[in-house]
């Protein structure tokens, strides 16, 4: 009875074919998927990068003539 229920409850996702070409082909989308995001994420950080303005310190050395 606890087998039946742990198989009802057991993940639907189970890696049948992990030693297969086509379980790396799926690696590969996947990691080509992610260093897609990573790649618009960085565009974006860029973006915001280039829009801060510098800070312009106006500080003069002030001597008094005595």
């Amino acid at each position: 009875m606890i087998k039946l229920i742990r198989k009802f409850f057991a993940p639907s996702k189970k890696d049948m074919y992990e030693d297969s070409t086509f379980y790396l082909a799926d690696q590969i989308v996947e990691l080509k998927n992610k260093i897609i995001v990573l790649e618009q994420k960085l565009y974006h950080c860029e973006k915001r990068v280039d829009n801060i303005q510098p800070v312009i310190y106006n500080i003069h050395n002030k001597q008094k003539d005595t």
